[in-house]
């Protein structure tokens, strides 16, 4: 999925990936039998998920906002239905060309409000959709309290990857530096539906066997339990503010350990982000689970991986897979190669395509 035919221009692939559309779906609750299916479940696109704290203040919240704006002007007049967490006015979900502005939602909230949002582009409101924006913020008291991490997620078709090489990994940078990001991934992710999420995270755990590059998990879960310098997993960009950097034994040991052909370093202000290759890889269990560009700065970063994950809800209702207990632990430790293995992993890095300033940012460091 991410590399055309080389007999392909690129335009011609977008229009095969436009065309074929459906290919990157799933069907509602597809292994919940007893559930509704009459609607799109699950997408693959391409997600950018950071975690931040400060989500009441009006600070950070204008960030989000400016976000929002700069997505907007991506995504054009994708988004069809905004969904709203317990909301303190109106239903919880709307169409978008009625819904209040951003601001105008914000307006509304004190710091002790949560924001809980998410713009989709699903035909239907049950829909999961390609194009998706997602805020959970935490209250200003339940923040203070418990320290929970706040989560941003934005999502695009893998098309548009295709057709504008540079333009996720300058959204991605762009909001890591507003919201002053601890740390965050992007790449391959599901989409699920916004209001059946529960009903398909059977098919997200199924389809994270065949690919396992594919990010997975509600994003709120994992806020829960990730610190300010424990992360969830590296993927195409991984971003670690610069505490973890110092952590991982600073920006030299990371370029020697991650050589620039194929690795790109941004500076987002309050830290780092890491891009590796010049397109996200599926991984594919059949070709690579585990492919190079993944799999050595997950060595690099191992030390700051979070030793608790939040992925699936902890019970299944009648035998349905779950990312919980062993198969959670299995798919947080995908990436891990033993010390044995790691010559043969940096060899295979050698036949991977180099970056190009096609697909990389300018002000790479």
């Amino acid at each position: 999925m991410t590399d055309f035919h080389p007999d392909m221009s690129r335009e011609a692939f977008a229009a095969a990936l436009r065309e074929n559309a459906q290919a990157q779906q799933f069907p509602g609750a597809m292994l919940m039998p007893k559930s509704r299916h009459d609607y799109v479940g699950a997408v693959i696109a391409i997600t950018g998920t950071l975690y931040f704290d400060g989500g009441y203040t009006q600070l950070k919240r204008e960030a989000i906002a400016q976000c929002f704006d700069d997505y907007l002007a991506h995504a054009g007049d994708a988004l069809t239905w905004l969904w709203r967490g317990e909301p303190p006015s109106g239903p919880p979900c709307m169409p978008y060309v009625k819904a209040p502005k951003l601001r105008d939602f914000f307006e509304t909230l004190d710091e002790d409000d949560k924001v809980d949002l998410q713009y989709t582009s699903g035909t239907k409101r049950e829909d999961a959709g390609p194009y998706s924006f997602y805020v959970n913020a935490a209250p200003a008291w339940a923040a203070k309290k418990t320290g929970r991490l706040d989560v941003l997620r934005f999502a695009l078709p893998f098309v548009d990857i295709v057709e504008q090489p540079k333009a996720f990994q300058t959204l991605f940078v762009e909001f890591a530096a507003r919201l002053q990001a601890l740390h965050g991934h992007g790449g391959f992710g599901f989409v699920l539906s916004p209001s059946e999420w529960n009903s398909n995270q059977p098919t997200e755990a199924f389809a994270s066997e065949q690919a396992r590059g594919v990010d997975v998990g509600a994003p709120v879960f994992s806020a829960m339990v990730l610190k300010p310098d424990t992360f969830k997993t590296v993927s195409w960009l991984t971003a670690i503010n610069r505490d973890m950097v110092a952590q991982a034994g600073g920006l030299h040991t990371l370029r020697s350990e991650l050589p620039p052909d194929w690795f790109a370093f941004y500076d987002y202000g309050a830290g780092i982000v890491v891009q590796a290759g010049n397109e996200p890889d599926l991984a594919a269990t059949a070709i690579d689970p585990k492919p190079p560009q993944y799999a050595l700065p997950n060595v690099a970063l191992k030390s700051l991986r979070s030793a608790v994950f939040g992925l699936h809800l902890a019970a299944s209702a009648a035998g349905e897979p779950r990312l919980t207990g062993l198969k959670g632990e299995a798919w947080v430790e995908r990436f891990d190669v033993s010390d044995e293995e790691l010559l043969d992993v940096k060899a295979r890095l050698l036949d991977t395509p180099r970056l190009d300033a096609t697909h990389t940012l300018d002000d790479r460091l």
